[in-house]
């Protein structure tokens, strides 16, 4: 999980992170003593979550409670994997 301040290149980081192979981080891993036998990336961007929210229900500025909704989608949909 990965939180910080806005604009600050977490989505930039995670797309780079999931581009670059899994088994590359596993290998870099595995050279600093870490041994990981299987690796799984996601990335969910919580800003185009609640972008589709905000569309769909016509809201323009923004809303906590679409905020909310947008966090527990999120988790729900990570917990179910």
């Amino acid at each position: 999980l990965l939180c910080g301040l806005p604009a600050a290149g977490k989505t930039s980081l995670c797309s780079r992170f999931t581009e670059a192979a899994p088994w590359r981080l596993t290998s870099a891993l595995g050279r600093a003593g870490l041994r990981i036998r299987r690796l799984r990336t996601w990335h969910v961007c919580f800003d185009a979550v609640l972008s589709e929210l905000m569309t769909a229900r016509g809201v323009q500025a923004f809303d906590p409670s679409l905020w909310h909704e947008s966090r527990e989608r999120i988790v729900a949909a990570i917990r179910d994997q």
